[in-house]
């Protein structure tokens, strides 16, 4: 999982990434690549670092909207897909 918001929490207390690596058990390396988007967090890692910032692991995360995930037949990029999970679920009921 990419922790999009880590930086931000940590510049909030204010730590620098090698404390933080510290009270999470992780390398510097890990923070920095975590920070820079160029690797995902394994869960086990998320939790650490949450712990260490003293926050939830989705407090972390990106915070992404999806319009039209809700309603999907209000014309979104989603048109068609509930549709086409009745007709799936109808298909494997028979």
């Amino acid at each position: 999982m990419y922790l999009e918001r880590l930086k931000a929490a940590r510049e909030r207390f204010p730590l620098t990434q090698r404390e933080l690596a510290a009270r999470a058990g992780v390398t510097r390396g890990t923070i920095m690549a975590l920070e820079a988007g160029t690797t995902r967090a394994r869960p086990s890692t998320a939790r650490a670092l949450a712990a260490a910032l003293g926050c939830e692991y989705s407090d972390l995360l990106e915070r992404v909207e999806f319009p039209g995930c809700l309603n999907p037949r209000q014309g979104s990029r989603y048109d068609g897909i509930l549709d086409e999970i009745e007709q799936l679920v109808a298909e494997v009921g028979r």
